[in-house]
C-alpha cells in the first residue's frame, strides 16, 4: 500500500503515513525504515529502487537512485533493510547487488561493503544491516547463514554464525538470518525459520591478515 505505520509502544497504529508518489513512479514498496537525527523518515523503495528521504506526512524531501534497476554510485537494485549511525550516515542493503552503500545524511555516496558472490566477504542475499560504535558494519545474508562484519573502512573481518566461515556449507547457528539490531555489545537476529537468536559481541575482530602473519 505504499505506507508507513507508526505504532505506539503498546503496539497500537497512532498514525499511517502514506508515502508521495511522483508521476510515472510506480507504487512505493517500502521494505526498509529508518529515523534520522534530524526525524526525516529514511525509507528504501524495493518497487522504485531508490532511498527517499520523507518529512511526517510522506512527501518526499529527497531521493537517491535512478528509479530503476542500477549500480554504481547513484544505484540500487532492491533496496532493502537500513540504518542510521551516530552521526547520520545511511547504510542500505542493495540485495540483488549484494552489497551495502554507505550515504552521508544528505544523500551522497562514501562507500560501499561487500560484493555479489557466496565466498567469504561476499554477500549472496544481503537482508539487513547494522552498525556498531567503533563503525562495524553487521549484515544478514539469508543465503549463506550468516551475518558477515565489515570494518569502516570496507574491509572483511569476519563471519558469524558459521563454524567455518569459508565454507558456504558448513553448519550455521542461523537459518535464515534477516532483521538486525544492535544495541551496545548485544546483536538481536531475527531469523525467519529459527526465531530471535541473542549474541554478546567482544572486543572488534582482528584483520584476517593480522592473525594470519
Amino acid at each position: 500500500g505504499g505506507q508507513v505505520l507508526v505504532l505506539s509502544t503498546s503496539g497500537a497504529v497512532e498514525r499511517v503515513i502514506q508515502l508521495e508518489t511522483a508521476p510515472g513512479e510506480l507504487t512505493p514498496r517500502p521494505i526498509g525504515i529508518a529515523v534520522a537525527s534530524n526525524s526525516e523518515i529514511v525509507v528504501a523503495d524495493a518497487n522504485n529502487h531508490r532511498v527517499a528521504f520523507v518529512d511526517n506526512q510522506g512527501h518526499v524531501v529527497k531521493s537517491v537512485g535512478t528509479g530503476m534497476r542500477a549500480a554504481g554510485t547513484d544505484g540500487f537494485n532492491v533496496p532493502a533493510g537500513l540504518t542510521v549511525d551516530t552521526i547520520g550516515n545511511v547504510y542500505i542493503v542493495d540485495t540483488l547487488n549484494g552489497r551495502v552503500v554507505k550515504l552521508s545524511s544528505d544523500g551522497a555516496y562514501l562507500r560501499e561493503f561487500g560484493r555479489l558472490a557466496d565466498t567469504a566477504g561476499s554477500l549472496a542475499r544481503p537482508k539487513a544491516v547494522a552498525v556498531d560504535a567503533a563503525g562495524r558494519v553487521f549484515v544478514s545474508d539469508g543465503l549463506q547463514a550468516a551475518v558477515e562484519v565489515f570494518g569502516p573502512d570496507g574491509a572483511y573481518l569476519g563471519v558469524i554464525g558459521r563454524r567455518d566461515g569459508e565454507h558456504i556449507a558448513s553448519d550455521s547457528i542461523f537459518e535464515a538470518p534477516s532483521g538486525l539490531s544492535l544495541i551496545g555489545d548485544r546483536l538481536d537476529v531475527i531469523d525467519g525459520i529459527a526465531g530471535l537468536i541473542t549474541l554478546r559481541l567482544g572486543e572488534p575482530l582482528a584483520d584476517p591478515a593480522d592473525s594470519a602473519e
